[in-house]
């Protein structure tokens, strides 16, 4: 019996050591990425808008829970409109000059993450009538959608013009090939 409960505390001693080196090594992973991430400036206005719109989204949720009793700052569409804007226009301007900027977290999140809500959104409000959108839901929605679309034509647009790039590549397979 005393033999038993000494390979129980045996294998609990190895799983809590293999735990700690799969943490250790998924923390060091991580790590080298974020740090590749803050030394390249390129991604800093992508994780800036990401952040926006993680906050812009969660107050629309807010919104409708609430019954509207909490509303979206008045004017937060239109600061999010010209910020995601603003930073579309920069990547492609770069890449339109030849530098090309690939990211490695696509902007069709943002587009994905604002369109499920919105149907979501729809869904509750179908199934429970006292549920009102948010002011601007729709709107925002519109907006994030024409900037990406935006973006996309000015892509299609430099293929058929035939504008070479220089590859600034900032996803993790790009960054370890510049190493």
């Amino acid at each position: 019996m005393a033999c038993t409960q000494k390979n129980k505390s045996t294998k609990k001693e190895e799983i809590m050591e293999e735990t700690t080196t799969k943490t250790d090594e998924m923390k060091r992973r991580f790590r080298d990425i974020f740090v590749s991430e803050i030394k390249n400036s390129q991604t800093w206005p992508f994780w800036f808008c990401l952040l926006w719109t993680i906050c812009h989204i969660t107050m629309m949720w807010v919104s409708l829970i609430s019954l509207l009793a909490y509303q979206v700052p008045e004017g937060m569409t239109w600061a999010y409109a010209s910020l995601l804007g603003a930073y579309t226009t920069g990547k492609e301007v770069n890449k339109w000059v030849g530098k090309k900027i690939t990211i490695a977290k696509p902007g069709e999140l943002m587009v994905y993450a604002w369109w499920i809500s919105l149907l979501l959104m729809y869904v509750v409000i179908f199934r429970n009538a006292t549920y009102k959108l948010p002011q601007e839901m729709d709107s925002v929605c519109f907006w994030v959608l024409g900037i990406f679309f935006g973006g996309e034509t000015s892509k299609i647009l430099r293929s058929k013009l035939g504008f070479k790039q220089r590859s600034t590549d900032t996803t993790e397979a790009g960054l370890a090939e510049k190493k």
